[in-house]
């Protein structure tokens, strides 16, 4: 049987929910992965988190080696065993916080691994269209392209333009 990240009872916590949820368990107790912090060591509140919750330590370490992984200088090829040796690794570890990121992960790989090729990623453009989409919905009943226009113009240069 398979067990969730937060099974356990943690002062807290909520019941059955990823601890990535949104990234709120980590960040709100001050360690995220890319906080500088982690390099030092874990703060007292999250290592008696750990303490208390030894399955949240062990997903906060299965994050951690993927990062290391994403963050190595590595060829296609080798970046697609090591993504593979990790997924094992999570299956073995018997967590299913990470049951729906495994099968992206599965049906994607040939993409995913396409970072390892010239380390680029499509971040900024599906940032992009976001910020569009969310200026949409607060522009709904605009009926005019010119305001709708000028409004994505104000929202992606700012006022800096009219200064």
């Amino acid at each position: 049987m398979r067990e969730n990240c937060t099974s356990g009872s943690v002062a807290g916590a909520p019941g059955n929910r990823s601890p990535y949820a949104g990234g709120i368990l980590f960040s709100s107790f001050g360690a995220e992965p890319r906080d500088s912090r982690v390099n030092r060591g874990l703060s007292p509140i999250v290592s008696k988190l750990f303490q208390l919750a030894p399955k949240l330590r062990q997903a906060y370490e299965l994050c951690n080696s993927l990062t290391s992984i994403l963050n190595d200088s590595l060829s296609k090829g080798q970046g697609k065993r090591k993504i593979k040796g990790w997924m094992q690794r999570v299956i073995n570890s018997k967590l299913t916080c990470f049951n729906r990121f495994l099968k992206t992960l599965e049906g994607h790989m040939e993409e995913i691994t396409n970072y390892f090729i010239d380390r680029q990623t499509s971040g900024f453009v599906e940032g992009l269209n976001n910020k569009i989409k969310v200026l949409k919905r607060r522009c709904y009943g605009i009926t005019n392209h010119r305001r709708l226009f000028q409004r994505v113009s104000l929202d992606l240069h700012g006022y800096a333009m009219f200064a």
